[in-house]
């Protein structure tokens, strides 16, 4: 039988894993953005953008492989954090309405 203290305890783990991992994804985050930005800045080229006349597609081929998976790798984390921050219980409630989510 649990009692109540070590059920306060998982709780505060929980919470404290959840807080970290938010964390985790921001520096992550940083980080990709980083190799990204460093790349483009070096080679003198643009990000994509949705301003007009803008580029609609980054600029990064594939056998450059560090900044072509950093790109992979922070759509995936923006991705998790976006998940995380809209919470699941509203993206469940999206998810069953089928509204898009634009933010």
């Amino acid at each position: 039988m649990h009692s109540s203290c070590e059920g306060l305890t998982s709780a505060t783990t929980m919470m404290a894993a959840s807080v970290e991992r938010m964390a985790t994804l921001a520096t992550q985050i940083v980080e990709k953005t980083k190799i990204i930005t460093d790349y483009l800045t070096a080679k003198g080229l643009e990000a994509a953008s949705f301003d007009a006349g803008g580029l609609a597609d980054f600029p990064i081929p594939s056998e450059d492989e560090a900044p072509f998976k950093a790109r992979l790798e922070l759509v995936a984390l923006t991705k998790e954090l976006h998940d995380i921050a809209l919470t699941p219980k509203e993206g469940l409630r999206y998810l069953a309405w089928d509204v898009g989510l634009i933010i």
